[in-house]
Parts: C-alpha cells; structure tokens; sequence
C-alpha cells in the first residue's frame, strides 16, 4: 500500500465548534468550500459536525488536551471530517486518512495524506507502533474481520500513544423499533452475518481492546451512550442533536442498500416503511454507541 497525498489548496472545512468556528476549514458548510448539501457525503459532513458538538468541542470522549501527537491514523476516515478535525487541532502533527474510497473533492489543511486501502485486507503496509493517536468510528462493525483486526490496529499504536474507538451496537436498533425498523435491521443484519460482520459489534469493543493485552487493565476506559433517533429525550441537547443526524445517515444508507441490494432482499418499501416509522413524532428507537480508549504505556 502507497501513502498518496491528497493535499488541495486552502480552505474547508472542520470545526470543533469552539476551537474550530473561526478556522479556515469547515466542515458541511457549502458556502464556505465544503461539501454541496447534494452530494451523499454531505450526511458523513452532519454527523461529524453532530459528534464536535455531542464532545464538547473535542475529537472524542479520549482526553487529549495534554497530548502532542506527532502521528496521528484515522481508519475509515469517509469525508476526512475527522481527520480535518485532528490535522486542525494538531497543526504540527502528520494525519493519515485512511478509506476504501478516495475523499470527496476537497480543500484539506496541508498536513493530511490519504491512503486508499481495503481493512478487511489487512493493515500490513502501515508501521507498528508508530502512531501517537489511531482512531476508527463506525467502521469495525461493518467489517467481516473486526474481532481479528483489532489487535492489528491496536499494534500501529506508539509507546503512550492512544488508541480510540467507537461502534454501534445496531441490536439496540431492532430492540426499540418498531416492526418496519425491525424487519429492516433484521435483514440488514441477515445479510451482513453472511459475509462474517457482527452489527453487534459494539458491545464487544472493550472486550476486544482488553484482549489484545497490550493496555493495562486500568488504562482502558469505555463510555456507553445512547442516542434517540427521534432528537428528543436525551440527557443532553447535544446528545438530540446527535441522535437527529444519525438518523439522517442512516435512512440515507438504508435508501442505498434498498436501490443497490434488491438482489440479496432488500427493497425500496422497506426502506420507505422504516423511514416513516424513524421520522414519527413518537419513535423511541434508540442507537447504543459504545466509544474505547486505552494509552499505550512507555
């Protein structure tokens, strides 16, 4: 695997909504050079916007005010919201992005390089132990080999550096939906179980991070939080906020596999019955988040 720069001229994109407001980058915002409200990757542009503010600001639940990365990995970075977040935060640091698909067409600050790789691959042409921050967020429990991957990324992880991850436990889904969004995510699950992915795969983080045995048992940290669909009755408005634009995301997502996958069952009313029932004034489904953080020692 080759590291291709994907470096543009400035500006974009990606605020933490205080530090970042008045930086040059932005994420989400089409007048500003991000990406068109059009575009399908404007939802990735929402939710990441929606999980700066759900942090406070911050790039995730890990406390890195202290730190000063050198080298920082975002694994299945989709826009490279993320990854402008961190370049931003972090100027002096180098940021690899890292996707199965190249960025959308972009301004990005100049101390960001992409990789276009497969993860179900393999991380084999990245360096061992040689980033001070690796991140993934949504991405392991899509994959068919998470279980075994996570010991391979928590490898790329630099003496006192941390490792973050964040993934959903989609069971929660089917648990407090209604019967179209139970149909949906049961064949969605169906489907993904056949190519080995386990869309529980949240609830199972902590478990895989601890069994890498390369943290101690009390620098791993997990904070589970969950999220109503619906933007009403989180504990936070922030947590609303985040809840609404995953909502977005996935009806987005789940109108894709209806039109791309009617091969392998899925259908366009059954996306459109889910949407109907997500975007009723009474849902009460709710997505289980659960995010991972464990520092390397010395």
């Amino acid at each position: 695997m080759a590291w291709t720069s994907a470096h543009h001229p400035p500006p974009t994109l990606c605020p933490t909504t205080s530090m970042l407001q008045d930086s040059p980058y932005h994420v989400g915002d089409p007048g500003r050079g991000g990406i068109k409200t059009g575009n399908p990757a404007f939802s990735l542009d929402e939710m990441c916007l929606a999980f700066a503010r759900f942090f406070g600001g911050k790039l995730s639940p890990a406390p890195l005010d202290q730190v000063r990365p050198a080298r920082i990995l975002d694994l299945g970075c989709g826009t490279g919201a993320w990854a402008i977040q961190a370049a931003t935060q972090f100027p002096e640091a180098q940021v690899l992005a890292v996707d199965l698909v190249p960025l959308p067409d972009r301004h990005l600050p100049p101390n960001i390089n992409f990789l276009q790789a497969d993860l179900e691959a393999g991380l084999g042409g990245l360096p061992v132990g040689a980033f001070d921050i690796v991140y993934s967020r949504q991405v392991l429990v899509h994959l068919a080999n998470a279980s075994t991957l996570t010991p391979v990324i928590a490898s790329l992880v630099a003496p006192g550096g941390t490792l973050i991850l964040g993934d959903i436990d989609f069971s929660s889904m089917a648990a407090t939906g209604g019967p179209a969004t139970r149909r949906f995510v049961g064949h969605f699950t169906k489907v993904w179980a056949e190519r080995g992915a386990d869309l529980s795969f949240g609830r199972n983080v902590e478990g895989c991070v601890r069994g890498t045995r390369r943290f101690k048992e009390d620098e791993v940290f997990v904070r589970k939080v969950q999220l109503p669909l619906s933007g009403r009755g989180g504990v936070d408005e922030a947590t609303n906020e985040l809840g609404v634009a995953l909502r977005r995301g996935w009806l987005k997502g789940a109108d894709s596999l209806s039109k791309s996958l009617q091969e392998r069952g899925f259908t366009e009313n059954m996306a459109r019955a889910q949407e109907e029932e997500l975007n009723d004034e009474n849902c009460q489904t709710v997505w289980d988040m659960y995010f991972v953080w464990a520092t390397l020692p010395l």
